[in-house]
């Protein structure tokens, strides 16, 4: 097989290419061009003209600055023409490209790979909110990346000091740039403490906690990268608590930022200048401000979309799943059950409830009043295949893959607006690095086998199903 960082490389230069294509083409128009012209690119260049000492008290963007930062000092050097900044922005985008599919092409190479870890990422360039940020100045792909680099730090090994200082220094970059991925500091705490994968562990072993990650204890002990002497606290606490002390400086930064706005995000005081300003004030400590009981359902709704068409695909590992994780699966239809029926699920733009599959939920049904039956017909078995993947998987990657989904599940809802931007992305890469850590016994052989042709074929015809879903609508959103 092909080297992983040969493939990785190419991998990033055909979406640079791609990107910059894309830029040179597609006017900034709609929702994009908005949210482009009228709040990113002012304050890149607003940071750039002030730097060294940029004003961080107030600024047109309910993110934190690190992306506007980093193009701000990087448009020192390129000029701060759109053009420019678009260009700039795209190679957050070559980065994430390049970080997914390496760490895909390892995993394919790995004894107990499979080439299918490389196929689960073809959705990820499909889906309009990934493609829009990575031709556009907006910066949810820089928050991807980094939230993908923390994942892959996580689930990897060995669970040394260096990557968790690797991880650490991730999360603080990661909420520079947005704050609303502090969820990721709980997942490397669950890793640390974790420890590393048993080296013979099986894939799936019955119950969500048990004895985990024994190799580290024994490194922990005598690798001089990992700690310099013993304590009387066992080794698992001790890497919890080297990752709580290095996590320090995240905290800090998000208590400093909320001192300094008086909130969770800048006020964005600032008054409507032009026609195209959508709302009288950015406002968005007000805008913002209030969760979202129908986010949950939007988010197994997506997962039910992305998951169904994988079926058969990964109908050996679901089932598998299902048998060694059972009271997994229960429990998660039971929630996914509580989530679609019992908050309002209709298209509601006032509630939050707009773009993307709501706007399909409001031409679909209405159960119970207040239920779109679109959205529970997803979500309902979204979360069944979500418990029965995690069940499939290794113990440790279980763990930390359930921590991440259901923290980034929280972070969502606490948003008044359940729009799907805020979701897809992320779920799609939690799809693709689940389906990449499970064992090639559970998934059918890359290439169409006697026997087998028939999966095969259902298969690709599935995944092919999914992106060519995602691409109509990106293609309909850029036009």
């Amino acid at each position: 097989m092909t080297r992983p960082r040969t493939i990785a490389h190419l991998a990033a230069l055909a979406t640079a290419l791609a990107l910059w294509a894309m830029i040179a083409l597609l006017p900034a128009q709609g929702r994009i061009g908005h949210d482009q012209n009228i709040y990113h690119v002012p304050t890149i260049r607003t940071f750039a003209r002030q730097l060294p000492r940029p004003d961080l008290s107030d600024y047109l963007s309910a993110t934190t600055p690190g992306y506007h930062l980093a193009l701000a000092a990087a448009s020192r050097l390129t000029g701060d023409s759109t053009f420019a900044l678009r260009a700039l922005g795209a190679l957050w985008s070559v980065g994430l490209a390049w970080l997914l599919v390496r760490a895909a092409a390892r995993r394919a190479s790995a004894p107990d790979g499979s080439a299918w870890a490389l196929a689960a990422l073809a959705p990820l360039p499909c889906s309009l909110y990934v493609l829009s940020s990575g031709a556009f100045v907006l910066p949810d792909n820089a928050a991807w990346l980094l939230a993908s680099a923390v994942l892959l730090v996580c689930l990897g090994s060995p669970m040394t000091l260096g990557r968790i200082a690797l991880g650490a220094l991730l999360v603080l970059a990661l909420v520079w740039v947005r704050q609303s991925h502090a969820w990721t500091a709980g997942v490397l705490l669950l890793a640390a403490w974790l420890g590393d994968a048993p080296a013979d562990g099986p894939a799936g072993t019955a119950g969500l906690v048990g004895p985990v990650g024994q190799p580290s204890a024994a490194r922990w002990s005598d690798d001089p990268r990992t700690v310099l002497a013993p304590h009387p606290i066992g080794p698992a606490a001790r890497r919890a608590i080297v990752a709580a002390l290095l996590l320090l400086p995240t905290a800090l930064s998000l208590a400093l930022l909320y001192r300094l706005w008086g909130g969770l995000t800048p006020p964005g005081n600032f008054p409507r200048p032009g026609p195209e300003w959508i709302g009288d004030y950015a406002n968005f400590q007000g805008r913002f401000r209030g969760a979202n009981p129908a986010t949950p359902a939007l988010v197994l709704a997506l997962l039910g979309w992305s998951l169904i068409p994988l079926t058969p695909l990964l109908w050996g590992a679901l089932t598998g799943g299902a048998r060694r994780a059972p009271w997994l699966v229960i429990g998660a239809s039971l929630l996914s059950l509580a989530a679609a029926l019992i908050p309002a699920t209709t298209r509601d733009p006032d509630a939050g409830r707009s773009t993307g599959l709501w706007n399909l939920a409001g031409s679909a049904p209405t159960v119970l009043g207040h239920t779109s039956a679109l959205i529970a017909a997803l979500a309902l078995p979204g979360g069944a295949l979500t418990a029965a993947l995690l069940g499939a998987l290794r113990r440790r990657d279980r763990l930390i893959l359930l921590t991440a989904l259901a923290g980034f599940g929280a972070a969502v809802s606490a948003s008044h607006y359940s729009w799907q931007r805020y979701a897809e992305p992320m779920l799609l890469i939690w799809v693709a690095l689940a389906v990449a850590r499970l064992p090639r016994a559970g998934l059918p052989p890359a290439l169409p086998a006697p026997g087998g042709a028939l999966r095969w074929a259902l298969s690709v015809g599935g995944l092919a199903a999914l992106c060519l879903s995602l691409a109509a609508v990106a293609a309909r959103g850029l036009r």
